[in-house]
């Protein structure tokens, strides 16, 4: 039991490290991407949120269901010095959800919420995401 314990800390700790983490890419530690898996826990949410806070960028929680020990579904905002934005969805092992924002001058995409596989090749989020949020949304049905 301990063995198994201590394996499961372990394993978590590694993809919380991997897949979690705020991540600086390309040598370019502006760049702040998270994405949410299953194994994250509570103690990893607020770590992360911390994390991102330290680089200028503020991550509310407004719901967090777990499934047993499994992140489950998560809504969350985020706010940098350039934009804003909110998600909420289901976490699963195959989709990599969250948020990625990039300060630099001259990317495609500074900033996305939702599904981060999604972001660069869908043009129009669905319907429980919104990317590079700068104003608010209109009401629904005033297209």
């Amino acid at each position: 039991m301990r063995f198994r314990n201590l394996l499961q800390g372990l394993c978590t700790a590694a993809l919380l490290i991997s897949l979690a983490a705020v991540r600086a890419q390309n040598g370019a530690d502006q760049v702040v991407e998270v994405a949410f898996t299953p194994e994250v826990d509570k103690a990893a949410l607020e770590r992360i949120k911390a994390e991102v806070k330290a680089k200028g960028v503020g991550l509310t929680y407004d719901v967090v269901e777990f499934n047993g020990d499994l992140l489950h579904q998560i809504a969350f905002s985020v706010i940098t010095p350039d934009c804003s934005g909110k998600a909420d969805g289901d976490i699963k092992p195959d989709v990599r959800y969250g948020f990625r924002y990039d300060p630099r001058p001259g990317v495609e995409v500074s900033f996305g919420v939702g599904s981060l596989d999604r972001m660069f090749t869908e043009p129009v989020p669905g319907k429980h995401e919104q990317q590079h949020s700068t104003e608010p949304s209109p009401p629904i049905g005033s297209e």
